[in-house]
């Protein structure tokens, strides 16, 4: 029985070559060969698998930048900008797929709402301790500054060339804007001109009172991510 056993295993690698010379040797080249059967077989599936969720990521998000290029040519965009549209969208898809966002995360959904509080904070302090107020902040009021972090803070990006402020713009929602990764180059009086990168900010002045851009700003790098702080809440 277990010559014919092992005869018909051997017959899924392609050869019928049987050659173990006692009972011991034979089980031990059963178990060899059921052990790599199994393997092979949970490779090729998970390969499987792994393909045809490639595949369908893949036919949805060319499905999604085709919809984009039918509204734009439906809507006679200019082909200046509806390249700049089209080099965006891709950009954000790669990064959706290269990145994690909360969003997609379901189970911070169910998790305690002090340690999301913990979270928020360890993610935005990073990045607000550059700021002398918000050092001040963590070092004698600790508790506040984690409630901004938590529900004051939100994240934006921009791509290459978008305007992100203007001269004279008075901002229905103001807010801090601290610079997470890129850079922006801002412009005061059209002579003077700044190059801004990580761990810098923009508007503190939304913070104490009162206040409209008296300078320009613009990102330069492809992707410009900012956390801002919402002053209204702050």
């Amino acid at each position: 029985h277990s010559y014919a056993y092992h005869w018909a295993l051997s017959q899924f690698y392609g050869t019928s070559d049987v050659t173990p010379l006692n009972h011991g040797e034979r089980l031990y080249a059963l178990f060899a060969l059921m052990v790599a059967f199994i393997v092979a077989t949970a490779f090729i599936s998970s390969m499987t698998s792994s393909m045809t969720r490639l595949h369908l990521l893949t036919g949805q998000q060319a499905a999604q930048i085709g919809v984009l290029r039918r509204f734009l040519q439906d809507k006679k965009i200019s082909e200046g900008l509806t390249a700049r549209l089209q080099s965006n969208a891709r950009r954000a898809i790669n990064e959706q797929a290269m990145r994690v966002s909360e969003a997609d995360v379901e189970l911070l959904k169910i998790v305690s709402e002090p340690l999301r509080i913990e979270l928020h904070f360890e993610l935005c302090y990073r990045i607000l301790k550059a700021h002398e107020l918000f050092a001040l902040m963590q070092e004698h009021c600790p508790l506040v500054l984690k409630q901004v972090c938590h529900t004051g803070i939100g994240h934006r990006t921009y791509a290459q060339g978008d305007v992100v402020f203007s001269r004279g713009e008075e901002p229905l929602n103001p807010c801090v804007r601290f610079i997470c990764s890129g850079q922006v180059l801002y412009s005061r009086n059209g002579l003077e001109q700044f190059f801004l990168g990580a761990d810098e900010w923009m508007g503190e002045h939304f913070l104490w009172t009162e206040w409209i851009y008296h300078g320009s700003s613009r990102c330069l790098a492809n992707e410009t991510v900012f956390i801002e702080i919402d002053c209204e809440q702050f």
